[in-house]
C-alpha cells in the first residue's frame, strides 16, 4: 500500500492502491507461469518494480531539461544498453510531437478527495495541457485509464487546467502514445471516484463480527 501525506498532515492512499480493488487476472496468469518455471513471484515483482523506476528515470531525462544532465547509474553495460534502446525508441516517437515540459514526477495529495498520486509527466503539447503516464506493458489496460482519471481529479483540485492526457507505452518492442481527450478524462475521474467510494466504505472497513447472531443461530 502506497500512502501520501496531505499538506494538513492527513494520510491518504494512492490512486494505484485504490485500483487494486479491481484485481488483475493478467497478474494471476503471470504469477502462475512464474511458478511453473520455479521463479519466485516476489523477487520477480521487485525486479520489475526496479526496472519500472529506471525506465521512468530514463524517460524523465529525455523530456525534463532540469535533470537532463544528472547521471543515471546502471549495474552493468548490458543494463545500460537495454535502457539506451528504450530511450532511443521513446525519443524517436516523442520527437514527432511538439512539447514543453511543465513538470515531471510531481506528487499530489488531497484531504478533500481522500487520495494522492504522482504524475509522471505534465506537458504543454501543441497547445494542450496533457497528463502523461508511462507504462512498460504491451498494451493499454482499463486500470491505466482509470489511473489517469484519478490524476485528473487531483490536478483539477489543485487548480490546473487540463485539456487531455495519454498513456505512453515504452517497452523493448515499441513506443507509442495513447491519447485521451478531456471529456473522457472527466468521465474516467467520475468512475474512479465511484471505485474510491467502494474502497472506503466497503473494502477498507471491517464488517463487524456479529456474536449475537451467532448465538441465535446456535440456539435454533
Amino acid at each position: 500500500m502506497h500512502i501520501y501525506e496531505c499538506p494538513d498532515g492527513k494520510r491518504v492512499p494512492s490512486v494505484t492502491t485504490i485500483l487494486q480493488l479491481l484485481g488483475n487476472k493478467e497478474i494471476i496468469y503471470w504469477a502462475n507461469r512464474l511458478g511453473f518455471r520455479h521463479i519466485d513471484y516476489e523477487s520477480e515483482l521487485n525486479r520489475l518494480a526496479d526496472d519500472g523506476t529506471k525506465m521512468h528515470l530514463v524517460m524523465q531525462h529525455i523530456i525534463d531539461p532540469s535533470i537532463a544532465n544528472e547521471p543515471i547509474t546502471f549495474k552493468d553495460k548490458l543494463e545500460e544498453e537495454k535502457y539506451f534502446k528504450l530511450a532511443e525508441k521513446f525519443s524517436n516517437m516523442i520527437n514527432d510531437y511538439s512539447y514543453t515540459t511543465i513538470f515531471t514526477e510531481k506528487s499530489f495529495a488531497s484531504s478533500k478527495l481522500g487520495y494522492g498520486g504522482t504524475i509522471d509527466w505534465f506537458a504543454e503539447m501543441s497547445g494542450f495541457n496533457m497528463i502523461n503516464d508511462f507504462k512498460s506493458s504491451k498494451r493499454v489496460y482499463m486500470k491505466h485509464l482509470l489511473q489517469l482519471g484519478g490524476y485528473y481529479n487531483l490536478m483539477i483540485e489543485n487548480g490546473y487546467t487540463i485539456n487531455g492526457g495519454s498513456i505512453i507505452l515504452v517497452n523493448e518492442k515499441m513506443s507509442s502514445l495513447y491519447p485521451i481527450n478531456e471529456e473522457s478524462l472527466k468521465k474516467l475521474g467520475d468512475v474512479f471516484n465511484c471505485i474510491f467510494y467502494v474502497h472506503q466504505n466497503v473494502i477498507d472497513r471491517m464488517i463487524p463480527y456479529d456474536n449475537e447472531l451467532l448465538l441465535k443461530l446456535k440456539n435454533n
